[in-house]
């Protein structure tokens, strides 16, 4: 879960944890939100995008807490966090697109920095 201390990342993160027992990752930015994802609102674990520098950082990221890959992802971010979770998702993985806040404020937008084809073959 991307923006997953914003209002409707932190709603779906709480309901995907309560109503269908998952485990829930979510990105946020810096310590206080990732102490309010996981102490209060009971997500297993929180990264600090703020604290990672590349895509292949949050991919490590992802990894570290994902080894088997993501199963599910709900994207609020876009940019270099839509790019690492489809390099992190598993085989089957389904993905809802909700927001690209990255991007609102752009004049242009970003040319794609995933290869879609994951999306079907993941390795």
């Amino acid at each position: 879960m991307s923006a997953a201390a914003g209002a409707v990342g932190g709603v779906v993160g709480q309901l995907a944890k309560s109503l269908y027992n998952c485990k829930v990752i979510g990105s946020c930015g810096g310590p206080q939100k990732t102490k309010l994802i996981t102490e209060e609102w009971g997500f297993d674990h929180a990264i600090d995008y703020k604290s990672l520098k590349t895509k292949e950082d949050l991919v490590a990221a992802l990894k570290a807490v994902a080894p088997q890959g993501i199963n599910m992802y709900f994207e609020n971010v876009g940019g270099i966090h839509f790019a690492a979770a489809m390099d992190v998702l598993a085989a089957k993985g389904r993905v809802a697109v909700c927001g690209q806040i990255d991007n609102y404020n752009d004049a242009e937008p970003d040319p794609c920095t995933f290869w879609p084809m994951r999306m079907i073959y993941t390795s």
